[in-house]
């Protein structure tokens, strides 16, 4: 399984931007609008002249045009590696949210840990193959890392980082007088990289949908988990770090979203659906920041979470937690 996550990583890296033309195409023949603006976006960008913008992404197309303009080399293969290395562009657009919460309090104290810590999430994605089978699918590689921080413990300590690698395949609908709009088929693995009996990870096959029913959006989502051999020792690096984590996560997941001009509503629900039940629901309301300053771009952020599974470390214990900050992406 390591080796398949070094694979998956390399295979993300390595795509040139000569294709990205393509790919742009290629979303505008399925309707995919926004992804290909999102790539014209950034050629456009590589032609600007060099100045100043009153834009957020002024220090990016700085880059791209000071590597452009002021450093001349010679030799044209060793012009574009400079301009690459100046830019450090390879394609990548946000995937899930991308937020940081200064305030995350969970109702109860656990252990020696602070109830009040600070939250955030880093999520991206990378196009990887575009209708390479010819279903107008995406193929793209996905990385979400969300970690819980003490800030305001002296130590200043990471008490949980959970680490998500995945690759998908997404499949567009372009029958506009259907409600399904389009559905995934992925592999994701997710783990807290901590080791003997504070390691938790497992590795799933997921499929999900989205249907539109007027302004919602609704979409289930159901996985397998990849069984593991059990453990012979609690500190034995190979095998099931957490052989009952299906027991409070369930094999599924049920998400609504709903926006309204500039806002967007979010309600997710699990539930293990046994006698002994175990569930959880999450709320998410992001809205516009009414700010003079550049932080209008980004969106106010606050999550309202309730059950099993807060994170993987807590994955059998009964949370409830209140979350506050900004997202920069959702």
């Amino acid at each position: 399984m390591r080796n398949l996550l070094i694979l998956i990583l390399f295979i993300s890296f390595s795509y040139a931007n000569e294709q990205l033309i393509k790919y742009a195409k290629e979303y505008e023949k399925i309707g995919d609008y926004q992804s290909a603006m999102e790539i014209y976006k950034y050629l456009a960008l590589q032609n600007q002249d060099f100045e100043k913008v009153d834009d957020i992404s002024a220090s990016q197309e700085n880059r791209i045009n000071f590597s452009t303009k002021f450093i001349q080399l010679e030799d044209k293969e060793t012009q574009e590696n400079v301009e690459q290395m100046m830019s450090s562009e390879f394609g990548l657009y946000a995937y899930k949210k991308n937020y940081f919460a200064p305030i995350s309090y969970q109702n109860k104290r656990i252990d020696d840990r602070d109830s009040n810590e600070a939250k955030f999430q880093i999520s991206v994605r990378k196009p990887l193959l575009h209708n390479a089978f010819g279903l107008n699918e995406s193929i793209e590689f996905g990385y979400t890392q969300t970690s819980w921080w003490q800030l305001y413990d002296k130590s200043s300590p990471f008490r949980e980082t959970n680490y998500s690698p995945e690759i998908f395949a997404m499949f567009y609908n372009n029958n506009k007088d259907s409600s399904l709009k389009l559905y995934k088929l992925g592999f994701i693995h997710e783990s807290n990289g901590k080791n003997n009996e504070q390691s938790r990870s497992w590795n799933r096959l997921y499929t999900e949908a989205t249907f539109q029913l007027g302004n919602l959006f609704i979409t289930p989502k159901i996985w397998y988990r990849i069984p593991e051999r059990t453990k012979k020792a609690v500190n034995d690096y190979d095998g099931d770090d957490n052989p009952d984590i299906h027991k409070y996560y369930g094999f599924g997941e049920l998400g609504i979203k709903y926006p309204y001009k500039k806002h967007l509503f979010e309600i997710s629900f699990r539930n293990n659906l046994r006698k002994n039940n175990k569930h959880s629901t999450d709320f998410i309301w992001t809205f516009p920041l009414k700010t003079d300053t550049r932080l209008h771009k980004y969106f106010g952020f606050i999550q309202l979470q309730s059950g099993y599974g807060d994170s993987l470390i807590d994955h059998d214990r009964y949370v409830n937690r209140f979350t506050l900050g900004i997202a920069f992406s959702r």
